[in-house]
């Protein structure tokens, strides 16, 4: 057994979501009584009409891949977005080994790791990113998962849902939220590097008594209480990754890097600003330090930017685009149309830039000056024709059903994509949480209801959902990439970086999106002449087995953990 402070998980994958050849039944150890808070049926429902299904089965994207080119589903995180390296591990592991600590950070854990990982595994402490567990009672799912396979170790959870509930749920709620999880620590800060710290530099049992800023505690009686001590964060500067000191075996050759904290922008749809902070950027120096470190680790070839304002202030942006085009890297990033020229977008793709995601949320200028979009649908139309000119691949990303959008809008949105040439889009109803800033403005657009359950002067959620089912997989010219089973944009970035070219994605995707919303034969998908070329172009690609992905390799197929 190794014996480390940390085992940290980064991100856990609800595998029985979908076919896997590795399982032989859904996992039977469900969390009850959390109730439907934030929808978990309606997303499925959503997830169900974006899906594939082959003999009666569930496919995400990964998996169909998995099962073109393998024949199961036993290899699809070679073809899994969620495969490249999570910032929100990096950056513990980071700050514990600059301290000294050690730990094994795992990237990406199903119920199978861990239990493998059991075995091989001494922790002082468990720590989980909750930030990928989309509904309350999975949190507490993989907590006692935790709790059984290593008994007496403190699992500590963090991450922006949970912010998120403590906001939008009634306290009441969430008293019973906590001590459904039954977690010994849940850390209410997207800036939580001090608490971990304190959390790390401390024995077990004295965790009860600690005193952490924005941070539940579980007591002996089972009870939690809360410090009110200030949660005086570190800057993104004194926490920067040091990618020289993480163990290269566990990084993948795409990863996530953030050039700041938060947003500098206020859109009354999003919660993230109010949920991390203040904007908080970092330095151009220590940019360039983290550019330097991942150059020494060896590892990283192509990095994601993580900003949601990576190109402002465009004075910085400028800075960063010289540093880039100094270190070699391929990259992608969120992009602001509307504070962008022709000669900055050159300079990005001179710089190594492949890709941008586009969170353009409406073609409506009503409708963005509702949302405090600081940006009107002719700033689109310039950004995107400069970015096909220097051969930037766009993905473009809409809300509908926002407060003044019309039914129809997906037809709308439809139109524009392929008329504009976008590469690939996503679009998803509107969600009404209580954290965001129209929440407190609903008055003035007749807003009722929340969540997935609302309605307002110009719409209804029915109506969001069905303009959304109206553009699946019925673009043109550009193609769709579902959220829910592919991970939006991010999983065609993924493909790009594993060799593939622009024209080979779209039509991997295409395929899966034609076969999507229904239930097909194998016999009759093998023999399609689609099948197989979409197989060569994925061959055709450099997919790697992902880090961690042996940890289940001797677990026979159809073997059970429950």
């Amino acid at each position: 057994m190794e014996s480390v402070d940390v085992l940290l998980v980064s991100y856990f994958e609800d595998v029985d979501r979908f076919h896997n050849d590795l399982v032989s039944g859904p996992w039977t150890e469900r969390a009850s009584g959390f109730g439907g808070v934030t929808g978990g049926r309606v997303q499925d429902a959503r997830r169900e009409r974006q899906a594939v299904r082959i003999d009666g089965e569930r496919y995400d994207l990964a998996r169909f891949m998995s099962w073109a080119v393998w024949g199961h589903t036993r290899e699809y995180r070679r073809y899994d977005a969620q495969t490249g390296t999570h910032l929100c591990g990096t950056y513990l592991e980071s700050v514990l080994r600059r301290r000294g600590f050690t730990l094994r950070h795992v990237n990406h854990a199903t119920r199978f790791d861990l239990a493998a990982l059991a075995e091989r595994i001494e922790p002082r402490y468990l720590f989980l990113s909750t930030t990928f567990l989309p509904e309350p009672q999975n949190i507490g799912e993989v907590t006692k998962l935790m709790q059984r396979l290593w008994p007496g170790v403190p699992v500590i959870l963090g991450g922006q849902i949970l912010i998120e509930y403590s906001k939008t749920v009634p306290p009441a709620v969430f008293t019973h939220y906590l001590q459904g999880w039954g977690a010994d620590a849940v850390v209410l800060s997207a800036r939580a590097e001090a608490q971990s710290l304190a959390i790390v530099s401390s024995e077990p049992d004295q965790l009860p008594k600690l005193q952490l800023p924005v941070t539940w505690l579980r007591q002996a009686d089972g009870s939690y209480t809360c410090s009110d001590a200030p949660d005086r964060a570190p800057t993104v500067d004194e926490t920067a990754v040091h990618w020289h000191l993480l163990d290269p075996e566990h990084v993948y050759h795409l990863a996530g890097m953030r050039t700041a904290r938060s947003c500098s922008f206020a859109c009354a749809f999003c919660s993230h600003p109010a949920n991390n902070g203040g904007f908080d950027p970092v330095e151009v120096a220590t940019v360039e330090a983290e550019l330097r470190w991942q150059r020494e680790l060896g590892v990283v070839k192509r990095i994601n930017f993580t900003d949601d304002t990576f190109n402002v202030p465009l004075r910085r942006f400028r800075k960063i685009l010289d540093l880039l085009s100094r270190h070699g890297f391929e990259w992608g990033c969120y992009f602001r149309c509307q504070y962008a020229d022709e000669d900055t977008v050159k300079a990005m793709a001179d710089a190594g830039c492949r890709s941008v995601y586009l969170g353009i949320e409406s073609l409506d200028d009503a409708v963005l000056a509702n949302m405090d979009k600081k940006s009107r649908r002719q700033h689109y139309e310039s950004g995107v024709r400069w970015l096909r000119r220097h051969g930037i691949a766009t993905h473009a990303n809409f809300v509908f059903g926002f407060p003044g959008e019309q039914p129809d809008c997906g037809e709308r949105t439809l139109q524009w994509v392929d008329d504009h040439g976008i590469d690939f889009y996503c679009a998803s109803p509107f969600y009404c949480s209580p954290a965001t800033p129209v929440w407190g403005r609903r008055g003035g657009f007749g807003l009722t209801g929340r969540y997935w359950g609302w309605r307002h002067d110009t719409m209804d959620a029915h109506q969001a959902m069905a303009a959304e089912a109206s553009v699946i997989g019925a673009g043109k010219h550009a193609t769709w990439v579902s959220e829910l089973v592919a991970h939006s944009g991010w999983t065609a970035w993924f493909m790009i970086a594993n060799g593939m070219s622009i024209a080979g994605v779209k039509e991997v995707i295409g395929l899966y999106n034609d076969l999507c919303g229904r239930d097909g034969s194998a016999a009759a998908i093998s023999a399609m002449p689609r099948l197989a070329e979409v197989r060569r172009l994925i061959q055709a690609g450099r997919f790697p087995q992902p880090p961690d992905a042996t940890l289940t390799t001797a677990i026979e197929p159809a073997a059970s953990v429950d």
